[in-house]
């Protein structure tokens, strides 16, 4: 693992703590001036932390990787009370100079020494992007084979995540982070926007120093205009999620049901499908050798699917052959026909804005809410629709076989997933893009698998089980608001149940009057309870002093919630990258 404590990530002040800016100027005067005779250059770090020792001795919480030097004035992210009360110091010789940088805050001037306190607000936020371009989210989907979702619900834990990720970057791991990536629901459940959410995330990309490119996900977006309001807001990333327009229904219908059915459909539509899928074999090879191709076309009248692979072996052939009758092909029409024309309407939201405002997009697409497993069969289907539509998509996400239920393990059969995953992994090499998998959350039984059979290359959702982390934190430092969210989760749950995968035994409940407040957190280990809690996080924090007893109660703890985290994080991310 290449986790480590977060002990040494923020310095504490080394005299009595100040309550505002003003103060700790005054008490701080004769230490700025010295560190701004400091001969510093950004990257020496001995220089840097020279200047965190001299500040930190006039009462300051400071984030050290913040400090920098940038058109010759000191730069760096402080706090007071807690470490969410911010502030960007900009310390200079000429206010004339500094006004041109753009932040709005509050100007002290001792001596020849000017300095600017600047709250982390919307404006500043902006203009911390246009002098510091890496603390702007940016597409990377493609441009990175392992890319991992991690924005967490409450929009604390990025800092955390971002010095963890910095030491992997030094041992040579290259990963995109998704540091933005909530729906429309958890938004609204929390009062914030696009905006709000991305801001927090650039403040946070400047108090770590993360110098390495960061998405912004609308996840799970359902129509044209809620992708259009997540564009307008910033977000680099739009996931596509076509799960509730898939038909489902069709499969239980009788052939005769079915043919009336599809005789309903566009004639010209149907036609296509027969002509170019009927008594056709298509077959794919992934890792293919000099001179065989990647996939062609052959007339037969097999209709069996067949793959031959080595599934431990990344460089083997790996060969699938896909077939179809008609009966496939009237299931296939039926049920995602509307499913394909919300994600082209989708996608036609993002094009346009691409090229009205000469930007580029990172786009997916996920059949993961389906209520059936996708077949790699289907899944290729699919593709080749989406490629005769001219869709672009960066990624893929299917509904894979058993079950990813929130919170827990796999649950399923482990060597039937692998051998569809290598189908579905030639399939997406062969068209261009990656696979996404979501819910990837605490599915330990599956992490070695995904990297060796998608060779590294993939997308994986991890973030939902941070507001797990968080709970946890708070059943250690804050017991009473632990027991009031447990009760709580478990008399929501019959609201949000419809909405989520989990079946959890609810008979099997904690009963916490049993449990004493030392051993409050072990109750996150029952499957039970940990999927209840997980899955209560809109309904709990749509109440006002809920969210704000939770929010107080981390902001108070979050160098324990930030050293969790790191730990949560590094234990997907060793088994991703294969690290021990």
């Amino acid at each position: 693992m290449i986790y480590h404590s977060m002990d040494n990530e923020i310095i504490e002040p080394r005299s009595a703590e100040v309550k505002n800016i003003p103060e700790w100027i005054d008490i701080a005067s004769s230490a700025i001036r010295e560190s701004l005779h400091c001969e510093l250059s950004p990257h020496e770090v001995s220089d840097l932390m020279q200047v965190a020792y001299v500040l930190t001795g006039a009462g300051l919480k400071l984030y050290p990787h913040s400090i920098q030097i940038h058109q010759q004035c000191l730069f760096m992210l402080i706090a007071l009370e807690h470490l969410r009360d911010r502030f960007l110091l900009i310390i200079g010789d000429s206010q004339e100079t500094m006004v041109l940088f753009g932040f709005e805050g509050q100007w002290f001037k001792k001596g020849s020494t000017c300095i600017q306190a600047c709250r982390p607000s919307k404006h500043n936020a902006e203009y911390l992007r246009i002098q510091f371009p890496h603390t702007a989210p940016s597409v990377g989907l493609s441009e990175t084979p392992l890319s991992i979702g991690l924005g967490d619900r409450l929009s604390l834990a990025s800092y955390g995540q971002l010095t963890l990720l910095s030491e992997y970057h030094k041992k040579g791991h290259t990963i995109y982070p998704v540091l933005v990536q909530q729906s429309r629901y958890e938004l609204a459940s929390t009062e914030r926007s696009y905006n709000d959410i991305i801001d927090e995330a650039s403040w946070d990309v400047f108090a770590s120093d993360f110098r390495y490119p960061w998405g912004a996900d609308g996840h799970n977006l359902k129509t044209s205009a809620e992708v259009y309001k997540a564009l307008t807001q910033g977000c680099t990333l739009i996931t596509a999620d076509i799960s509730a327009k898939i038909q489902n229904e069709y499969v239980h219908w009788s052939d005769a049901t079915l043919a009336r059915a599809y005789n309903n459909l566009n004639s010209g539509y149907v036609r296509y499908l027969e002509r170019t899928y009927l008594g056709t074999t298509h077959r794919i090879v992934l890792n293919p050798k000099d001179g065989e191709q990647g996939i062609d076309f052959e007339q037969t009248s097999d209709l069996e699917q067949r793959t031959e692979s080595n599934a431990n072996d990344a460089t083997q052939n790996t060969i699938v052959e896909l077939s179809y009758t008609k009966r496939n092909l009237l299931h296939f029409a039926l049920v995602f026909d509307k499913a394909l024309k919300c994600a082209y309407e989708m996608h036609e939201t993002v094009r346009e804005y691409e090229q009205l405002h000469d930007t580029e997009i990172d786009f997916e697409i996920t059949a993961h809410g389906s209520t059936r497993p996708l077949t790699p069969a289907t899944h290729y289907l699919i593709a080749k629709e989406l490629q005769k539509m001219k869709i672009r998509h960066n990624a893929f996400a299917p509904c894979f076989c058993g079950e990813f239920q929130k919170g827990i393990d796999y649950i399923g059969d482990v060597e039937q997933f692998e051998r569809e995953l290598v189908e579905h992994h030639a399939i997406a090499v062969h068209f261009g893009y990656k696979l996404a998998i979501h819910t990837g959350s605490d599915k330990f039984s599956l992490l070695s698998i995904l990297t060796r059979v998608l060779e590294g290359s993939m997308h994986i959702k991890t973030s939902g089980t941070h507001w797990l982390v968080a709970l946890k934190v708070i059943a250690h430092v804050n017991p009473s608001l632990f027991r009031s969210l447990h009760e709580l989760s478990y008399q929501a749950y019959n609201d949000v149940k419809e909405h989520e995968r989990v079946n959890p035994d609810i008979s099997k409940k904690t009963d916490l009057t049993k449990i004493d407040d030392e051993h409050l957190g072990s109750v996150l280990e029952q499957a039970c309870d940990r999927q209840v809690m997980h899955i209560a996080f809109s309904e709990i924090c749509r109440y006002d002093v809920h969210y704000k007893s939770i929010m107080n109660t981390l902001q108070t703890h979050l160098k324990q919630y930030w050293d969790d985290i790191q730990h949560h994080t590094d234990k997907h991310l060793c088994e991703i990258v294969g690290t021990s």
